[in-house]
């Protein structure tokens, strides 16, 4: 399927308006709407360029590493949230029990 200039454009901009949000705000929203916009922009590459010169490859690998960072960053963080939470609700339970 061909892809458009004006669709590639759009996927840049995109994540473009999510760097800041990222740099500002790292919420798990914002690192998953992260991690989307560059597998978009990683598919939509692949489509128009299938054969990538050395510079290209450099773009996609180090694309490819920032969202496998900022998926651990995002696996991260809600599991450390919701353990601090069980561990605050279990000390309550026991608390009201003793």
């Amino acid at each position: 399927m061909p892809v458009d200039q004006e669709h590639i454009k759009s996927v840049v901009e995109k994540l473009n308006r999510q760097l800041p949000k990222l740099a500002s705000k790292p919420q798990p929203k914002n690192v998953h709407q992260f991690r989307t916009h560059t597998r978009r922009l990683e598919a939509v590459l692949e489509e128009v360029a299938p054969e990538f010169g050395r510079n290209e490859k450099k773009l996609l690998k180090q694309l490819a590493r920032l969202r496998r960072k900022a998926g651990r960053v995002r696996a991260e963080n809600p599991t450390r949230c919701g353990a601090k939470d069980a561990i605050a609700a279990h000390a309550r339970r026991n608390a009201v029990q003793a």
